[in-house]
Formats: C-alpha cells, structure tokens, sequence
C-alpha cells in the first residue's frame, strides 16, 4: 500500500519576529507557482491554529524554516514546532 501524496511542498516554519519577512516570501513564492502552507495564509477564521497546524504538518513533503537573529531570540516558536510534530 503506497503512501497518500503530500498536498503541499512546504510548511512554513517562523517566528512571529519574522512574519513579515515569512509573509512577502510566502506570497512571493505562491505567485511563481509554489504550493505551500502557512498559517497566515491558510486558516480560516475560527479554526483552531493549534489542529491546523499539525494537519498541515502531516500534509506537507517537507518545512521551509526561516530564522534570524530576531527570530532566535523568540524562545516560543521553537517550542510550539516541537509540541506539534514538526521536529
């Protein structure tokens, strides 16, 4: 039995200190034609960001992690890719 093919190429993994930076990427990458998920993008208001993204993490062949210096410095993110499966 062969397993489902993914949906998206990439999860996009950032903290909130470079959600700017993940954002303009992001769109940039979709207009080129780049299927990928990002929570900014694709969760519907209302739905749970904690279930979505651990759905989308199962849904993706990879993760595209962005960090920087601001983004090191943000001790949450690393923690809440680990807590959902991503690492």
């Amino acid at each position: 039995m062969s397993a489902a093919k993914p949906e998206f190429v990439a999860f996009f993994s950032y903290s909130s200190a470079d959600r700017d930076f993940a954002l303009d990427l992001a769109r940039d990458l979709r207009e080129k034609g780049a299927v990928i998920w990002m929570d900014q993008l694709d969760i519907i208001p209302g739905e749970r960001w904690d279930t979505a993204v651990e759905l989308a993490i199962r849904r993706c062949a990879g993760m595209l992690v962005i960090l920087s210096r601001l983004g090191r410095l943000d001790q949450r993110h690393g923690r809440g890719v680990i807590r959902s499966g991503g690492t």
